[in-house]
């Protein structure tokens, strides 16, 4: 429905505008003897009846959705209250007292005789005020009480929510809002038909509903603005412990971890190998009940926060960065306690990306100002960190600064963690702990079965396979899993004790060489259908649809089909039966190192996906058997290729009903051949793609037929900052979306052969390249050092030598200039970052070269806050129309040394300028004279 503050707040105004209007009548009965008149509280009136004609307009624009009848009977009241405005004003205005009157004694005499002619009038008028006061008290009490689907209801259910789920006090006293508006039509008893609680009151209590609903608000669009994508994919991927398995972790004589969570603090270390289990011993003690009571001991009388992140380097960037980790923990606490959101998040504007600077000052406040609070971080995989090792435990030891916080890591024993955690802290090994559990999950897997309980009867020393098992693991939990799998095959087949010795025995200890094996396993005869799916498997940034295994078959016999494919939409149910069909055909040529899963996505295709089983089996493959598993498909076979004409093909035969419906999913494919193109590109294999990018517009551009703009403008736009907007007013292109995906050689393509579509209306290409944020349905990877900026300096001269001008205006940005936004854009995301850090010199440095000028003065946008004295806006006004030099703004960008060099480019670009004017003039000199 519509928003309900605007409700709320159309209400106060009415109540307001009543308020006003009896005053108004009330003082023009008095007029006589007054000197001021009513020219003051006409001037109040009529900023009252702007807010609500704004109000009712802006509740007018936002999407039809069904109102409740207190709300629409409170719309309807606002629109009387125009029509009695006018009248009110038309009647009273005369009764004000003219400053310019030369005689203050016959004005005052005029005023009042105008009352007495007026009388009746504005007695109706106070009629028919009393009419909508009694109507507006009736609907605001009505619309407060519980049983009602209004505007005010559904604003107290929101409160009440948040302060169920956060189980604090959050507002403070809810019934300190609905109590007061129960009582709004409550009269005194009397005959004179008065009521307990005073228009001005009614406006109070209204307000203070809305202000507290807009701080909920606030809070909400905060909190919201923390998470991402896949926040917790890896942490629902990650098997639930098996039963019987991992209790001794708390046991004291055992480990030092249950001490640690009771009385100690700092940063708690598990050490465990590859496929060891860490990742399944985090999210079983982060979401054990044990956890929690043994945590309640250290936090006392203080309140507890837990919060848990798992690194996952084969996820989106946000599951293996300081951005995911920082955001992740941070939500959880303030989903937990949102009072929390004004103290540490102030100076955070809405739903605006954050950067790390803002969130480590934002735990820097959590532990300085929560003092009665204590915080317990589980951090699984550091060694899935995609930065330095280093950096990662610099973070973990800021965030265990306080005294109030401590963090329990997992990792695999790599040289920075064993240096930075083993001596500093207590810890455990994994793998000198899970023998027993290893034994318990054998002895359920086999001695529980039974086929393996028959042949046990007979031959008791089949008992002695769970603990070999578990002794040659040697803590590796994806060792045990896969030797499982394969003796579950032999005695389903019933085998006897002596095969089942005898494989055990033939089985590899490492995990390497056990991969290896399992491909050995595979039938020769889907040798190169098995080599294809590993291979796209590696390349793929995410699991892939199981359906596109349809189109890869397709692929090893016409290379180009995604190109011949007619674009037709099928059904789900068709998607549902070539997935069975796939299911064990995949089996049959990938063994055991694939898996199927079932996911609720939205989306047809990415309903039933292909992954590995473990990231170790992917490294495996990755590391050891790529050049082999090219040996097995034809010359010329890539991954990242294919991967294009499968999505191609996929988006020819998108399920789609509408292009506006299905947007998201189309969105996600495209994002997705893009990523995989650049990938190319950087591998100098750009120009077998271009067909297929080409391809990808025409698809997109039949979908979106009916559409207004081009299919482009239908992405959602990034989230406007204080400095750096987003404005496309429907001019984007495809073009310029390749411009944002870095496809340099692509773009360069295209435009020699189109020179003309260099030039575009909006935004030019070149702010593309300077400034390509973008929204993604998608989750894509992308690499962390191209990715760091964003931007391509190569792309970025391309254009510039194809005749991109810094210094063009832009209408859509009111005449600002490229130059002018790129330094916004690094004013904002780079102030007083070190040299080495700084990305953005050297597209700075091209710029100058291209006559950018250093003493060019940047506009900023302009912020305005209408912030009025009515119901809507309370305090006083703000606009900021602020302007600096370029100049001034880059140095809190780059360093002295860099500014000085930048200078010396500026001066050099002004003298070439210069001598081609020379050499210009001379040359029309000589054809004029014939002189030298």
């Amino acid at each position: 429905m519509a928003d309900p503050l605007s409700i709320v707040g159309l209400a106060a105004s009415i109540a307001q505008f009543l308020d006003i209007g009896f005053r108004l009548i009330q003082g023009a009965k008095e007029i006589h003897e007054s000197t001021q008149g009513v020219s003051q509280e006409v001037a109040e009136l009529q900023l009252v009846v702007e807010d609500i004609k704004n109000l009712n307009q802006d509740l007018t624009s936002q999407p039809e959705q069904p109102l409740s009848k207190d709300d629409l009977a409170i719309r309807a009241l606002a629109e009387q209250c125009d029509s009695l405005a006018d009248t009110l004003l038309t009647q009273l205005r005369p009764l004000s007292l003219r400053q310019d009157a030369t005689h203050r004694i016959l004005e005052s005499f005029r005023v009042s005789m105008t009352h007495y002619m007026r009388r009746r009038e504005i007695l109706s008028l106070r009629a028919r005020l009393s009419l909508v006061e009694n109507q507006l008290r009736e609907r605001v009490a009505r619309a407060a009480q519980q049983d009602q689907r209004s505007s005010i209801t559904i604003i107290l259910d929101s409160l009440r929510r948040e302060k169920e789920d956060a189980k604090s006090p959050v507002p403070s006293n809810l019934n300190g809002f609905q109590t007061p508006l129960l009582l709004a039509s409550s009269s005194c008893g009397g005959t004179d038909g008065r009521y307990d609680m005073t228009l001005s009151d009614l406006c109070s209590n209204l307000l203070s509903l809305l202000d507290e609903g807009r701080a909920q608000s606030h809070r909400k669009t905060v909190i919201q603005s923390l998470t991402f994508k896949a926040m917790k994919r890896r942490h629902d991927q990650i098997n639930t412990a098996h039963f019987k398995t991992l209790d001794w972790v708390f046991d004291h004589s055992k480990t030092t971890f249950g001490r640690w969570l009771e009385e100690q603090g700092g940063i708690y270390w598990v050490n465990g190998l590859a496929g060891s289990g860490k990742s399944t011993l985090m999210k079983f003690i982060s979401d054990h009940g044990k956890t929690r009571e043994a945590l309640s001991c250290w936090a006392g009388e203080q309140k507890l926060f837990i919060a848990s992140f798992y690194f996952w380097n084969a996820g989106v960037d946000m599951q293996k960065s300081q951005l995911g980790l920082l955001q992740s923990i941070l939500y959880q606490i303030l989903r937990s306690e949102p009072c929390l959101v004004p103290k540490v998040c102030h100076r955070h504007e809405g739903s605006e990306p954050w950067d790390i600077t803002e969130l480590m000052e934002a735990f820097s406040l959590l532990a300085d100002i929560t003092s009665s609070a204590r915080f317990c971080f589980f951090i699984d995989g550091l060694d899935e960190y995609g930065g330095n090792d280093f950096e990662i435990v610099c973070v973990l030891k800021e965030l265990a600064r306080s005294a109030s916080v401590k963090i329990c890591a997992s990792s695999r024993p790599w040289v920075a963690f064993e240096k930075e955690l083993s001596s500093s802290g207590p810890m455990f090994v994994l793998q000198d702990f899970t023998g027993q559990d290893m034994e318990n999950y054998v002895e359920a897997m086999l001695v529980e079965n039974d086929i393996f309980k028959a042949l046990a009867a007979n031959d008791r020393r089949c008992h002695n396979l769970v603990s070999e098992i578990s002794q040659r693991a040697n803590g590796v939990w994806l060792w045990v899993f896969l030797v499982v799998r394969d003796l579950m095959r032999d005695i389903t087949a019933r085998e006897t004790y002596s095969t089942l010795e005898a494989r055990l025995n033939s089985l590899p200890q490492e995990l390497n060489e056990y991969f290896s094996r399992i491909m050995e396993r595979i039938d020769p005869f889907f040798r190169q259908d098995t080599a294809r799916i590993f291979l796209i498997a590696v390349d793929s940034v995410r699991p892939f649809p199981l359906y596109a295994m349809k189109f890869l078959e397709r692929g090893a016999k016409v290379e180009n089909y995604a190109l011949d494919l007619q674009s037709e939409g099928i059904t789900v149910d068709e998607i549902s039966v070539v997935c069975e069909d796939w299911r064990p055909r995949l089996q049959t040529r990938c063994g055991d190192l694939l898996t199927i899963h079932r996911d609720n996505s939205e989306d047809a295709f990415f309903k039933t996906t292909v992954d590995f089983i473990h990231r170790s089996a992917r490294d495996f493959l990755r590391d050891n058997h790529h050049t082999m598993l090219q040996k097995f498909v034809p010359e010329g076979f890539n991954g990242k290729k294919t991967l294009c004409r499968m999505l191609l093909a996929m988006l020819k035969t998108y399920p789609i009903e509408t292009f506006r419906r299905a947007s998201n999913g189309l969105f996600s494919l495209v994002d997705e051949v893009l990523y995989y193109a650049c990938e190319l590109e950087l591998l100098d294999q750009a120009g077998s793609q271009f067909p297929i990018l080409d391809e990808i517009d025409h698809v997109m551009s039949s979908y979106s037929a009916a559409e207004h703009n081009h299919w482009t403008n239908g992405r959602d736009s990034p989230t406007n900052t204080r400095y750096v907007q987003w404005i496309e007013r429907g001019q984007c292109s495809y073009i310029a979306l390749a411009v944002q995906a870095r496809l340099r050689r692509y773009v360069e393509h295209v435009l020699d052969l189109n020179p003309s579509w260099s030039k575009k209306n909006g935004r030019p290409l070149l702010d593309y390249a300077l400034r390509p944020t973008r929204v993604t349905p998608s989750d894509l990877p992308y690499n962390h050092e191209r990715e760091y900026t964003g931007i391509d300096a190569d792309l970025v001269t391309a254009l510039l030598v194809r005749g991109a001008d810094p210094n063009e205006h832009i209408y859509t940005y009111g005449g600002q200039t490229p130059w002018e936004l790129f330094v916004l854009f690094c004013y904002e995301r780079c102030k007083n970052l070190p040299e080495d850090q700084n990305p953005y010199f050297e597209v700075a440095d091209l710029l100058v070269q291209h006559n950018a000028n250093l003493d060019h003065v940047v506009r900023f946008p302009t912020m305005e806050t209408y912030l009025g004295t009515t119901a809507r806006y309370k305090t006083q006004v703000t606009i900021e129309r602020r302007q600096a030099p370029a100049r001034e703004l880059l140095n809190k960008v780059f360093t002295s040394d860099q500014m000085v060099n930048l200078d010396h480019k500026m001066r050099q670009a002004k003298l070439e300028s210069q001598n081609q004017g020379g050499r210009f003039l001379g040359w029309i000199h000589y054809m004029v004279t014939g002189n030298c």
